[in-house]
């Protein structure tokens, strides 16, 4: 009777062990995902005020080409 309730326990722990493994590993998976969409949208805000400052730059020379010619 010893030997089947160790083996029991034993199998309920591994299985505990087994699921809080699982949960860390699909936290770590979702926090991965976060930082690289994360990394991804200030990847593209950047080339977006990067297109609008070359478009700034572009105006502001020709509204003083135009201011001094």
């Amino acid at each position: 009777m010893t030997l089947m309730k160790n083996l029991k326990e034993t199998a309920q722990k591994e299985m505990k062990d087994a699921v809080d493994i699982t949960r860390l590993t699909a936290e770590n998976i979702k926090q991965e995902v976060k930082q690289e969409f994360n990394k991804q949208k200030i990847q593209s805000k950047m080339e977006h005020m990067q297109t609008a400052y070359h478009e700034i730059k572009e105006d502001v020379k020709e509204e003083i080409k135009d201011f001094f010619h």
